[in-house]
C-alpha cells in the first residue's frame, strides 16, 4: 500500500522541502469550472493515501466534506454535494483504513487496485500495466514502480493523472483537443470501469466511514465527469 510519500512521488514528482517555486497558470474564465474538477481528482486522491497525523483529523472531522463540497459547487455539470455525517475519532478512522485497504493476509477487504475489478480481472497484469503507462508516458510523466507499492492502477495514480490532466487542459485554450479526449478516454478504459464496484464494495463494508462515503462521491463524479467529457468532444466534433 503506499504511502502518502510514496503515492506523490509515484510520477517522479519533487518533495515538497525540494520543490521549485510555483510557476503561475493563467486559467480563462470559461476554463474556472474545469479548474474545479482538476482541485477535486486531486483531493479525492489525497484521501486515500495512507492517513497522516493532519489527513486523519481532515476525515474525521468531516472537514474533507467541505473540501469536496466548495468545488463541487463549481462544477461545470450538476453533482449531488457529499452527504453529512457525524464527526468520528481520528484512532478509529485509521483503524478503518487498515481494515479495509491494508494487505493483512491474502487480498484486502477492498482492493485499490483496478485489476481486481471489472475488465480489469481479465487482463494480466502486464497488459494492464503497459496499457496504463502508454497513458503516462504519452503525457510525460515517467511513473516510478519503486515508489508507487500499488503499481500504474493504483486508484490514487490514476485519481493523480485525471488531475494532472485536468490541469493542463485548463490553461491550454484546448476546448476539445488531445487533452480532453484523453481524459475521455482514460476514464471509458480505466477508472469509469471501475469507480461504481470500487464504491459498492467499500459501501458494503459496515462501519467503514468515512471511506465508503468518499468513494461514492468518487463515483458519482466520475460518472458525471465522463459524461461531460464525451459531451464535450462530441460538441467539438460537431462544430469542425
Amino acid at each position: 500500500m503506499p504511502t502518502r510519500d510514496g503515492a506523490a512521488d509515484a510520477f517522479g514528482l519533487p518533495d515538497e522541502e525540494n520543490q521549485a517555486e510555483p510557476v503561475a497558470v493563467a486559467i480563462p474564465a470559461e476554463r474556472q469550472a474545469d479548474t474545479a474538477r482538476s482541485g477535486l481528482y486531486a483531493l479525492l486522491a489525497s484521501y486515500f493515501l495512507f492517513p497522516d497525523i493532519n489527513l486523519l483529523k481532515l476525515l474525521a472531522s468531516g472537514d474533507w466534506r467541505t473540501q469536496c463540497n466548495e468545488l463541487v459547487d463549481l462544477l461545470p455539470y450538476p453533482l449531488a454535494a457529499a452527504e453529512p455525517g457525524p464527526a468520528l475519532d481520528e484512532r478509529a478512522v485509521s483503524l478503518t483504513f487498515s481494515r479495509l485497504f491494508d494487505v493483512v493476509q491474502g487480498l484486502p477487504a477492498v482492493s485499490l487496485l483496478e485489476r481486481r475489478y471489472g475488465k480489469g480481472q481479465t487482463k494480466t497484469q502486464k497488459k494492464l500495466w503497459e496499457d496504463l503507462l502508454r497513458y503516462y508516458n504519452h503525457f510525460g510523466l515517467e511513473f516510478a514502480e519503486a515508489a508507487a507499492e500499488g503499481g500504474p492502477d493504483h486508484l490514487v495514480n490514476q485519481l493523480e493523472f485525471m488531475h494532472y490532466l485536468s490541469f493542463l487542459q485548463c490553461g491550454s485554450g484546448d476546448a476539445g483537443g488531445d487533452f480532453r479526449r484523453a481524459q475521455r478516454d482514460f476514464l471509458t478504459n480505466h477508472l469509469g470501469e471501475w469507480s461504481s464496484e470500487f464504491a459498492l464494495a467499500a459501501q458494503a463494508e459496515p462501519d467503514s466511514e468515512p471511506y465508503s462515503q468518499v468513494a461514492k462521491l468518487l463515483a458519482e463524479f466520475i460518472a458525471s465527469d465522463l459524461l461531460y467529457l464525451q459531451t464535450e468532444c462530441d460538441r467539438v466534433a460537431a462544430r469542425d
